[in-house]
């Protein structure tokens, strides 16, 4: 099948249209919110799903200082890592961007949800405000989406629902899936009361 992207911002659904992602389309447009360190890596290895000795070198270099040291958030880390489940395991993404901006601000001003959490229990989330906050523009292969989020997909397009649908991919993204990227400088924090957030 030749190359076919649903992108949710630009198809008009008529409310009396099936819509079949799989059978129509080979790709979604998706978007992926995070805090990058370093644009390069993503342009170098795409993106991934969460690994435990990237993810706890992030963790050590975002949340170490003066007050907290490198044994605390290691046995903080790995209570963690120790509850997470399959489900947090995978590379999750919107159907489109205003939701990430609008109603979950919190991957793009604080990054990892996991790292996150450790942050909190360790009272230093705002050491999280490091790198850019990052919208990346996919495009995702529809295989890569187990058939249960694309039916919800489905459901969700065909009512106009597509600003509050979150979905998941099977492996990484590589970086030849990854269109563009994009710096929000105005965000609402949903930890925050979603009082608007500036990026300097």
């Amino acid at each position: 099948m030749k190359k076919r992207v649903f992108v949710f911002d630009e198809t008009i659904i008529n409310t009396n249209q099936i819509i079949n992602l799989k059978d129509e389309y080979s790709h979604i447009r998706g978007y992926h919110g995070c805090r990058v360190l370093n644009l390069d890596d993503y342009y170098e290895n795409g993106i991934v799903p969460i690994n435990k000795n990237e993810t706890l070198r992030r963790a050590l270099y975002l949340l170490k200082n003066d007050r907290i040291s490198e044994n605390e958030i290691v046995k903080v880390f790995n209570s963690h890592w120790m509850r997470l489940t399959e489900t947090h395991k995978y590379v999750w993404f919107t159907l489109t961007k205003s939701e990430l901006i609008d109603y979950c601000g919190h991957y793009l001003i604080y990054g990892s949800e996991f790292i996150c959490g450790i942050a909190a229990e360790l009272r230093c989330q705002d050491s999280l405000k490091k790198g850019i906050p990052t919208i990346f523009h996919c495009d995702i292969p529809i295989e890569k989406i187990p058939s249960g989020y694309l039916e919800d997909l489905n459901d969700r397009i065909k009512t106009g629902d597509g600003y509050n649908c979150g979905f998941k991919v099977i492996g990484a993204i590589s970086k030849d899936e990854v269109v563009k990227c994009e710096h929000p400088r105005k965000i609402l924090d949903p930890l925050n009361g979603y009082m608007p957030y500036y990026c300097r």
